[in-house]
């Protein structure tokens, strides 16, 4: 496509920055890591650009959030209602149990096990409907623009399942909008790709929210011991040596079964993983479980080969003192994570034929992109400066308190209260707070000298359902006068529309730096390793924090004419290794008296609110 896609009618500066960036990339099949601030407006950029240049690509979007899919099928929508003479597509694909509108299936345990049942028995009338119609529907709808909602409608207006009918448009999509795991979560990609119906070398890659990927692949890496063997060898045929040592390795692996989940150190650890020697045969040889299972490898065929194959995976890295895992257990039995993501992330990114990963906290750059295993020959790590004009944005660091969680006490708590409501006295308009953890926001919220207050809170709940927080978000746009209360990388922290009149001012209270767990620890060894020494600690513990400092502060402005401020409510922003992690835009001054410095920000801009 050579036309223009763009759906407004002019790009800011920034913007054309990015977007150029962008379609360089993609044109040269190059990847781009770009650190781009809030308000550059980077989902209409990158769209405009991967679709002019695609050359018959698909253009595959991935959110961390099924939140954010909405603003891309609106941005598609968008391009096609300024180019009626395009037939452009787009849809969202989710997960099938939140599609799912069969009540013989919806509310099963285990879902995908029940839909397929049902599908493959020819006791699903939706599915059955669906491949019924599979021929007119493809005509009909081959050219549409549908989110996960509107598709959910069609299949009860019609009677056809929404899952497999988002599976039968994206294979026919420009753009398909998707999670993460579609594609980084191994045992999901090649099945995916196959519903697309294209390799990765076909895919123009765009990775919304970035910063959030190395954690999410990590939280999908998880593996556990090989149970189904059991099962497998009852088999008479199976040698007796693999069958007794891989019941040796199970038996001992089985007393692991806690009631609640632990974290384990490596000398916890070690019971299971080093069996006792047993003796096999009368000539008493002595043989360690473990390497039978290695040796007997080609003795099981199909699923006891895989089965097999795990179990010995398993082992090696549960018995590796220096494998980057953390061991686990728990009322499910024992369990490891992998934290080393390349051997995952990295062939994804050699075999796209593009991609653009970009995040308002990508920075450093450099970091996400040797961490996720990214090829330095054909990437480009570029960052792009705040958008709008510098005075429209004051930030002030509080030093008067912390939540520095060994000066956590009723005392601190107070004090934080205080200076919350002080903040707010001189902020004009809405402001929202966004805390470490739920637990301090709890406390810190019941100490709030409210009497003394106008304004109404806004409290954030864990768990909270879509349709509470577009409550609070229509209560933000609807008046002035609210003080919300949020944690730092929770639903309100991302992802949502703060565009407007919704904040005058964000406090971001603490900086919110991991405990230091077995899991943490070991993220910092391999950090050391990867990075030098000097670095594992920087990236492990004080990265994470900086970035859901930035991204809660990065509600705040969304439009060049907005104004406001940000108020940094913890001593440990004045330390100079901080400061320095913080971007080069991001300018923060001491305050003395927060009240007086967030009203005289709003006299000089004359008393507006943004």
């Amino acid at each position: 496509m050579k036309k223009s896609l763009f759906p407004h009618d002019e790009m800011r500066p920034s913007q054309r920055e990015f977007y150029t960036a962008a379609a360089s990339s993609i044109k040269r099949n190059r990847i781009l890591l770009a650190h781009v601030p809030t308000g550059i407006g980077k989902t209409s950029a990158v769209l405009s650009a991967a679709l002019e240049n695609a050359k018959g690509r698909k253009v595959l979007f991935l959110t961390a959030r099924r939140s954010q899919h909405h603003v891309v099928i609106e941005t598609v929508r968008a391009m096609a209602r300024r180019n009626p003479d395009l037939s452009l597509s787009c849809v969202s694909v989710i997960a099938r149990k939140a599609m799912c509108i069969n009540p013989a299936a919806s509310g099963a345990a285990d879902h995908s096990t029940r839909c397929r049942e049902l599908m493959e028995s020819g006791r699903c009338p939706y599915y059955t409907e669906l491949r019924r119609n599979l021929p007119s529907l493809s005509d009909e709808l081959s050219h549409t623009i549908m989110d996960a909602k509107e598709l959910v409608e069609a299949g009860e207006e019609r009677g056809i399942c929404p899952y497999y009918l988002s599976l039968e448009l994206a294979a026919r999509a420009d753009v398909v909008v998707a999670d993460y795991n579609q594609i980084f979560m191994g045992s999901l990609r090649p099945s995916f790709l196959g519903k697309l119906g294209v390799p990765l070398d076909r895919l123009i890659l765009v990775v919304d929210e970035a910063h959030n990927l190395p954690e999410r692949i990590r939280q999908s890496l998880i593996f556990r011991p090989a149970w189904g063997l059991r099962a497998v060898l009852r088999d008479p045929d199976t040698a007796p040596r693999l069958r007794y040592a891989v019941l040796e390795v199970l038996d001992r692996f089985s007393s692991l079964f806690p009631e609640k989940e632990k974290q384990l150190v490596f000398e916890e650890a070690q019971g299971p993983c080093r069996p006792l020697l047993f003796q096999n045969g009368s000539d008493g040889h002595s043989e360690m479980p473990p390497q039978v299972i290695e040796d007997c490898a080609g003795m099981l065929e199909g699923e006891g080969a895989e089965l097999l194959s795990s179990l010995s995976s398993f082992l090696k890295l549960w018995c590796d003192e220096n494998a980057p895992v953390v061991r686990y257990v728990g009322p499910r039995g024992p369990y490891l994570k992998a934290l080393d993501v390349r051997p995952y992330a990295g062939p994804v990114f050699s075999d796209v034929s593009a991609a653009v990963l970009m995040s308002g906290t990508l920075h450093p750059g450099r970091f996400y992109r040797d961490v996720m295993g990214i090829p330095r020959e054909r990437s480009r790590v570029k960052r792009f400066g705040w958008p709008f004009p510098v005075e429209n944005r004051r930030i002030f660091i509080v030093k008067e308190t912390t939540t520095r969680y060994a000066e956590r006490n009723e005392i601190m708590y107070g004090e934080t209260a205080s200076l919350i409501a002080a903040a707010v006295g001189g902020i004009k308009g809405n402001v929202a707070a966004f805390f470490p953890s739920y637990e301090v926001l709890r406390e810190v919220e019941r100490l709030l000298p409210v009497h003394e207050m106008d304004s109404r809170i806004l409290l954030e709940r864990k768990g909270m359902s879509a349709a509470a927080l577009r409550r609070i978000m229509a209560s933000l746009k609807a008046d002035d006068e609210n003080l919300l209360l949020a944690v730092q990388s929770g639903s309100l922290s991302e992802g949502l529309d703060y565009s407007g009149p919704a904040l005058s001012g964000v406090i971001v209270v603490g900086l919110p730096v991991p405990p230091p767990d077995p899991e943490r620890l070991a993220l910092q060894k391999l950090y050391s390793e990867l990075f030098g020494r000097s670095a594992g600690f920087r990236y492990a513990f004080l990265q994470p924090a900086i970035n859901r400092v930035l991204q809660s502060s990065g509600r705040l402005i969304r439009g060049e004419d907005e104004k406001g401020v940000i108020v940094l409510m913890d001593r440990r922003f004045s330390a100079r290794q901080i400061k320095a992690m913080l971007p080069s835009d991001f300018r923060p001054v001491i305050s003395e008296n927060i009240a007086e410095d967030c009203s005289r920000a709003f006299e000089e801009w004359g008393g507006e609110t943004p």
